[in-house]
């Protein structure tokens, strides 16, 4: 990917910390995965009104060429640090799935029609 990863937080603040945490996950995905054309994070905090903080959902866009978006979608964590490592394990699952089916190292069987 050319450009840097836009990171949208609604009622959280992502510190520079897990930033830099999260482009270096992105890193290793596009090691993993060099034909990654983009991807986008959302990271969605609790709000103003819990006190103890979380639950906090983390989305990850992942645009690969020929295919639809990779999406992880709302993974619930009580710490934002879990949540995003949480998200970024099952991106990285879903683009290795991806890519074995793209190398043809999964063999898609067809449904019989009650033969």
């Amino acid at each position: 990917m050319k450009k840097g990863t836009p990171i949208a937080a609604r009622g959280v603040r992502v510190p520079t910390k897990l930033r830099q945490e999260i482009d270096q996950r992105i890193v290793q995905l596009e090691r993993f995965y060099p034909d990654l054309i983009g991807c986008s994070i959302r990271v969605q905090g609790p709000g103003g009104r819990h006190r103890t903080g979380g639950p906090f959902i983390v989305r990850i866009d992942l645009r690969v060429p020929g295919a639809e978006p990779i999406m992880v979608d709302r993974q619930h964590e009580e710490r934002l640090d879990l949540a995003i490592g949480e998200a970024f394990d099952v991106a990285a699952r879903r683009l290795e799935d991806f890519a074995r089916i793209q190398r043809g190292d999964v063999k898609l069987h067809a449904q019989s029609g009650g033969e």
